[in-house]
């Protein structure tokens, strides 16, 4: 996103990667979101680790988004784009589904293209 003209356009960039990476034949989603869910219910120090790590990259998010948008708005549109980023790394697993997850960024999250 620093290397970017503007914040959003470096998150368009990352979603579209996240989305070139899902079309390849050997996708492997995330590794702090499958441990996330997978020990969701132990509650174990993993577990907190790895939602201790996806808690610090929302908050990234939303410290690079705070230039465009006041704080509120910033934490809640990163929160959005970490729910998209989950599923884009879940359903990336369905065969074909590169336009499908592109068309639901798109759905999810027109805020992307307002600046």
């Amino acid at each position: 996103m620093a290397n970017t003209s503007n914040v959003n356009e470096g998150i368009k960039q990352i979603l579209t990667n996240l989305v070139e990476q899902s079309k390849s034949c050997d996708y492997c989603g995330c590794f702090l979101i499958k441990t996330q869910l997978e020990l969701a219910s132990q509650g174990n120090t993993l577990y907190q680790f790895a939602s201790a790590q996806l808690a610090s990259i929302e908050e990234i998010y939303a410290d690079y988004l705070s230039r465009l948008y006041n704080i509120e708005q910033a934490k809640a549109y990163a929160a959005q784009l970490m729910t998209v980023i989950f599923g884009i790394r879940t359903y990336g697993y369905q065969a074909d589904s590169a336009n499908t997850i592109t068309q639901t960024i798109n759905a999810l999250l027109p805020w992307l293209n307002e600046h």
